[in-house]
C-alpha cells in the first residue's frame, strides 16, 4: 500500500486520532456515571426517609417498653390475682358448678360457650349458649337444669323456643353459693 503523507504527519495524525477518541471515551464515561446518578437517586432518596422512619418506630417501642415498669407489671398481677379471688370467692367453686351444669346436657343439646360471673351478693350468674338439635330437648334441658338444688333460677327466654329444629339458645342460670 502506498502512503502519500510524510511520517511526522502520519505521527501527528494517529496522536490527534488518539486524543478525539480518549475525550469521546472520557465523555461517555461521564454521561454513563450522570446518568447511573439521576436513576439511583429515587432509590436512595426512598431507602433513607424508610431509615429514618423505622428509626423513629424503634425509638417510640424502646421508650414505651421502658415506660412499662415493675409496677405496671405488678398492678396487672393484682388485677388477674383479684379476678381469680373474684370466681372462686364463697363456698362454692367454679368447677362444681359447671359440672352440675353439664351433668343435665344430654345428646340433643350442643354447648358453645359458658360464661361465668360472680356478684356482689355471694351468688353466680352462669350463661350458656348452645344448639339444641329440636325444641323438645330444648325444654327438657331447660326443665332439667331447674331442678338442679344449686340453681336459685333459670332463665330460658321464649324466643329461644320459636325454632322447631337446630335452635339457637342462650340460658341465664343465676345460682346461690
Amino acid at each position: 500500500m502506498f502512503t502519500l503523507l510524510p511520517e511526522n504527519f502520519k505521527k501527528d495524525l494517529m496522536k490527534e486520532y488518539r486524543t478525539r477518541l480518549a475525550v469521546v471515551s472520557g465523555m461517555l464515561l461521564l454521561l454513563l456515571l450522570v446518568s447511573s446518578i439521576i436513576l439511583f437517586l429515587p432509590s436512595y432518596i426512598t431507602a433513607t426517609t424508610e431509615h429514618a422512619a423505622s428509626a423513629t418506630q424503634e425509638a417510640v417501642l424502646l421508650s414505651s417498653i421502658n415506660a412499662k415498669t415493675e409496677d405496671g407489671f405488678s398492678k396487672t398481677l393484682d388485677d388477674l390475682k383479684q379476678d381469680i379471688d373474684l370466681i372462686t370467692t364463697g363456698s362454692k367453686p367454679v368447677s362444681p358448678v359447671i359440672e352440675a351444669m353439664y351433668a343435665q346436657v344430654t345428646s340433643g343439646i350442643t354447648i358453645n360457650s359458658v360464661d361465668y360471673s360472680a356478684t356482689e351478693d355471694q351468688n353466680f350468674i352462669l350463661t350458656v349458649t348452645g344448639v339444641a338439635s329440636s325444641r323438645n330437648d330444648l325444654s327438657r334441658f331447660a326443665k332439667e337444669l331447674q331442678k338442679e338444688e344449686s340453681f336459685a333460677e333459670v332463665n330460658l327466654p321464649i324466643a329461644n323456643l320459636a325454632k322447631d329444629v337446630n335452635a339457637p339458645f342462650t340460658i341465664a342460670i343465676i345460682g346461690k353459693q
